[in-house]
C-alpha cells in the first residue's frame, strides 16, 4: 500500500512539472495578462494566416560603389609633389580617409601632384556594404517590419533566453513584427511562432505622421533610436532603409533642417586637431535622392542660412563612406545647387531622438 501510495505521488509530481514550467515562462514582468502562452503575441494560425507583403529593392551598382578607392590614414600624413619629391604640407592624425588614384614605388597619389608613403594607408574598400532598403510604395505595411542588426537566435517567450533549435536570425534580415511585450523597460518583438528578439536586436520601421512644421512635398524622417529612414513623399512613405548616424563625437544634431542643395561628391571635415578631428574625402551624392537611386552615400542637409550642420551615413559599415546604392542615372531635382540668389527649400529632414 505505501509503495502504491509512493508511485502515485510520484506520478503527480511528474505531471506538475511541465506546468510549472509553462507558469515560470509566463509569468516574467511583462504586461499585464501574461498568464498563459496565448495571453501574448499573435497565435500560430493568426502569423502562418498572414500574407507577407513583397518589397522592391533597390538594385545596387557596385561599379559605383567601387569607382573610388578609399584608404584609411594612420596617423599624421605627410604629403609630398612626387615620390621622394618635395615637401608639400602635413595632414593632421584623425579619422581620416583619403582616395587613392595611383601607385608607384611605394608611394600613394592621393591629388594631382600630391603623393603620402603607403605604409600610412590602410585599404577600406572592404568594408564597404550593399545593403540596401526597400520601397514602401505609399503605404506601411499591416505589421510593422525591422532589420535584424545582428546575428541572433530568437527566444521562446518575450525576456528568454535564445534558443538554438529555433534557428539563426541572420544579421540584415527582414522582420515582420506581429506584437510586442514590454519586459525591464525593453520591448520583445514577435517576429514568429514562438519567435522573440529584444528591441536591441532590430532596426524598426516605425510609422509617422507628417509634422505640421514640415512645409516641402518630399521630406525624410531619421529616427536615431531605429536607426533607420523613411523617405516620405507628401503623407506616402516611399522608402525605408538602416543609417548609420554619427558617432558620439560627431554626433547627429536631432531637429528639423530645410534642404537646400546637392554635390555628387564632397569632401567632409571638421572637429579639433588633437581631439576629434577628421577628414574624408570625396564623400559620395550629399543628397536626397527618388525612386531612381533613393540614397547614395551621405545626407548633406543645410538650415536656412548657415552651411551644413549634419551628415548621416546611409547604411550599416565599419567606414564613413557607405554603401552606394542604385545608380547615377535619372538623378532627383529633389536637391538644387546653391546659388547667391535666394532659393525657396527643396526638402525637409527631421532628425528624431536617440532614447524614446
Amino acid at each position: 500500500m505505501i509503495k502504491s501510495r509512493l508511485l502515485i505521488l510520484l506520478f503527480l509530481l511528474l505531471m506538475s512539472l511541465p506546468l510549472a514550467s509553462v507558469s515560470l515562462a509566463n509569468t516574467q514582468d511583462c504586461q499585464d495578462g501574461c498568464s498563459s502562452l496565448q495571453a501574448y503575441g499573435l497565435s500560430a494560425d493568426e502569423i502562418l494566416a498572414y500574407v507577407q507583403p513583397t518589397f522592391e529593392r533597390p538594385a545596387v551598382d557596385y561599379n559605383l560603389m567601387n569607382d573610388r578607392r578609399y584608404m584609411r590614414v594612420n596617423g599624421i600624413m605627410e604629403v609630398f609633389d612626387a615620390p621622394n619629391g618635395n615637401f608639400v604640407r602635413m595632414q593632421n592624425a584623425g579619422y581620416n580617409y583619403v582616395t587613392a588614384l595611383g601607385e608607384q614605388d611605394g608611394w600613394v597619389r592621393i591629388n594631382n601632384n600630391e603623393w603620402v608613403r603607403k605604409d600610412i594607408l590602410e585599404d577600406s574598400n572592404g568594408f564597404l556594404s550593399s545593403f540596401s532598403g526597400i520601397f514602401l510604395d505609399g503605404e506601411f505595411p499591416k505589421y510593422p517590419v525591422a532589420w535584424s542588426l545582428n546575428n541572433v537566435y530568437p527566444s521562446k517567450v518575450p525576456g528568454g533566453s535564445p534558443v538554438e533549435s529555433n534557428g539563426l536570425t541572420r544579421r540584415y534580415t527582414l522582420l515582420t513584427i506581429y506584437a510586442s511585450v514590454m519586459i525591464d523597460g525593453w520591448e520583445w518583438y514577435q517576429i514568429g511562432v514562438d519567435k522573440w528578439m529584444v528591441q536591441t536586436h532590430v532596426g524598426k520601421v516605425s510609422p509617422l505622421d507628417r509634422p505640421a512644421e514640415i512645409d516641402t512635398q518630399r521630406w525624410i524622417s531619421i529616427d536615431l533610436f531605429e536607426q533607420v529612414v523613411i523617405v516620405f513623399d507628401g503623407t506616402q512613405p516611399i522608402f525605408a532603409t538602416l543609417i548609420a548616424s554619427g558617432l558620439p563625437q560627431w554626433q547627429t544634431r536631432e531637429g528639423m533642417y530645410h534642404i537646400y542643395f546637392r554635390k555628387s561628391r564632397d569632401d567632409m571635415t571638421g572637429g579639433v586637431v588633437g581631439d576629434d578631428y577628421y577628414l574624408i574625402e570625396e564623400v559620395h551624392g550629399r543628397c536626397i535622392l527618388t525612386k531612381d537611386v533613393p540614397f547614395m552615400g551621405h545626407i548633406g542637409t543645410m538650415d536656412s542660412d548657415s552651411a551644413a550642420v549634419m551628415a548621416v551615413s546611409i547604411c550599416r559599415s565599419p567606414m564613413p563612406i557607405g554603401s552606394i546604392a542604385g545608380s547615377q542615372k535619372n538623378l532627383s531635382r529633389l536637391s538644387r545647387p546653391m546659388s547667391k540668389k535666394a532659393v525657396p527649400p527643396c526638402g525637409f529632414i527631421i532628425v528624431r531622438p536617440t532614447a524614446k
